[in-house]
């Protein structure tokens, strides 16, 4: 059972890993840095840039510091699913999901100094973000709601049935 764990947790992450390089790299080789391609105009666009700070654009150029949280937070989730945490199938795919991203935007600190963002939805947000903000947002709200739903289960159990 662990080795499917341990096998499940390293298979996500590279897989968000390798899928989000992939397309970043298949960005650079048709487009320009700062060029923008609408898919659905006004709505949806490719548009590439980099963002040298941290989600949203915040506090740019502090490129240390997000190579040491991204490092850090890698370490975490991995400590998490080899440790001796027990942790549920689909909290493991969520700390995955997050690993993964982190990892993604890593490589981009370490390759260009900046993360690579690309998706542009003008029309409803106003930030443009990548394929590994989404696994770490994806994963981060998955990991909460295994966590709620533990939280509830387990104060069900304590209560006999789950009211007081």
């Amino acid at each position: 059972m662990i080795v499917r764990i341990k096998g499940r947790f390293i298979l996500t992450a590279a897989v968000v890993f390798a899928a989000d390089q992939a397309v970043k790299r298949w960005l650079f080789a048709r487009m320009a840095l700062g060029e923008t391609v609408p898919v659905i105009r006004d709505f949806f666009h490719l548009t590439l840039i980099q963002n040298s700070g941290m989600a949203f654009g915040l506090m740019q150029n502090r490129g240390w510091i997000y190579l040491v949280s991204s490092l850090a937070v890698i370490c975490v989730l991995g400590y998490m699913a080899f440790g001796k945490t027990k942790l549920s199938k689909w909290q493991i795919f969520a700390i995955s999901l997050v690993a993964g991203g982190a990892a993604g935007n890593l490589a981009d600190r370490l390759a260009y100094g900046a993360v690579i963002d690309f998706l542009d939805f003008r029309g409803i947000w106003p930030f443009i973000f990548n394929g590994a903000d989404m696994a770490i947002v994806a994963g981060s709200f998955l990991f909460a709601i295994c966590y709620v739903r533990d939280e509830f289960r387990n104060g069900a159990a304590e209560d006999g049935d789950g009211h007081e």
